[in-house]
């Protein structure tokens, strides 16, 4: 289901597959009936199988996850019908990540787009900042730094 994005269809038997011409005591019917009726159970119990899939793909969201799949208007209707194949359809569409493009230079300028419109915002100052990936001196200089740029040494 989840890469396909279709519900999974097993196999039906196939009567071509059975003798029906040289089967004297009625055996290879009798086989290709109860290939039928295990066909037809086991789509009845995938059927009945939805709701719990649907359950526990629900149970697995986050809060934020849930918050974002709620503001979707169908999703009171895929509530309704517990489908898990709709509500995963869901979770797919409003969680994209990359979806400006596939082209790489342009997925590149709108990220360079996004990156110069940031702004520090009124309470982000340079010590509660991520400082890089550096040794610890690095880190106790960056400290002494801007502990000398706010007066505090």
């Amino acid at each position: 289901m989840i890469e396909t994005g279709e519900y999974y269809k097993p196999q039906q038997p196939n009567s071509a597959d059975y003798d029906f011409v040289n089967d004297l005591y009625g055996l290879n019917k009798a086989l290709f009936m109860e290939a039928v009726k295990d066909h037809r159970k086991e789509l009845i119990k995938m059927n009945a199988d939805r709701p719990k899939l649907y359950a526990l793909i629900m149970q697995y969201l986050s809060e934020e996850s849930l918050d974002e799949v709620k503001r979707v208007a169908t999703f009171e209707d895929i509530k309704k019908a517990t489908d898990p194949l709709e509500l995963w359809k869901l979770i797919e569409e409003s969680h994209k990540v990359n979806w400006i493009s596939k082209v790489e230079a342009v997925t590149k300028l709108a990220a360079r787009t996004t990156y110069q419109g940031m702004r520090q915002g009124p309470y982000d100052t340079e010590l509660n900042t991520v400082k890089p990936a550096a040794t610890p001196e690095r880190w106790m200089l960056a400290d002494i730094k801007a502990a000398t740029k706010c007066g505090g040494i």
